[in-house]
C-alpha cells in the first residue's frame, strides 16, 4: 500500500488497479497542491486538526478497551464516525480531508471504487495486546481537484488472533 501523500496520482491509480480517465483530473494529494494560496497558517491549522483527531481517537480506543467494549470487524466494529466528523465535516474539500488524515499519521490510499481510506493500528503501547485498528472511508463527490466529501464512515475494531479462534 502506498501512502497517498507521497504517491503521484498516476502511481495510486496503477497500484490500486483503478483505471482513471484523464489523470490530470484526479484530485491533488494536498490542499497546498490544489490551491497555491494556502499559506503556512492554513497548513498549521490542518496539522493541528490532524493531531487533535488522532488524540481523540486514541482516547476513544482506550475507553473502549478499558471497558472491554471493543468489537471485532465482523461484528460491525465500534462506530466512531461522529468523532471523525468533528475534524472532517461533510462538504469539506477532499484535499483538506487528506491533509488532516495525513497529519494524524494514518496510512492513506484509494480503493477501486474511488473512495479514500485511512487506517492505523491502535494499542501499540501495550505488548501482547490484541491488534486493534481504526478505518475511515471517505467518499468524494467526484475525482476532480474541487471534489468535496459526501460520505464518511469510521470504526475502531479488534482483529481476530489465533487465541480468539480456540
Amino acid at each position: 500500500m502506498i501512502p497517498l501523500k507521497r504517491a503521484a496520482p498516476a502511481a495510486i491509480a496503477v497500484l490500486c488497479g483503478v483505471a482513471l480517465a484523464g489523470l490530470s483530473t484526479v484530485w491533488p494529494t494536498s490542499a497546498a497542491e490544489a490551491d497555491t494560496t494556502v499559506g503556512p497558517s492554513q497548513q498549521q491549522l490542518l496539522a493541528q486538526r490532524g493531531g487533535a483527531l488522532r488524540s481523540e481517537i486514541t482516547s476513544t480506543f482506550r475507553q473502549l478497551r478499558d471497558t472491554r467494549a471493543l468489537r471485532f470487524h465482523s461484528q460491525g466494529g465500534n462506530d466512531v464516525t461522529a468523532v471523525v466528523l468533528k475534524y472532517i465535516p461533510l462538504g469539506s474539500p477532499m484535499t483538506e480531508a487528506v491533509d488532516v488524515l495525513s497529519a494524524a499519521r494514518y496510512t492513506l490510499g484509494v480503493r477501486g471504487d474511488g473512495q479514500v481510506f485511512a487506517r492505523a493500528e491502535l494499542g501499540n503501547d501495550f505488548p501482547n495486546l490484541k491488534r486493534s485498528e481504526i478505518e475511515i472511508l471517505l467518499k468524494p463527490t467526484d475525482r476532480t481537484p474541487s471534489a468535496t466529501l459526501t460520505e464518511l464512515r469510521a470504526e475502531i475494531f479488534r482483529r481476530p488472533t489465533s487465541s480468539d479462534t480456540k
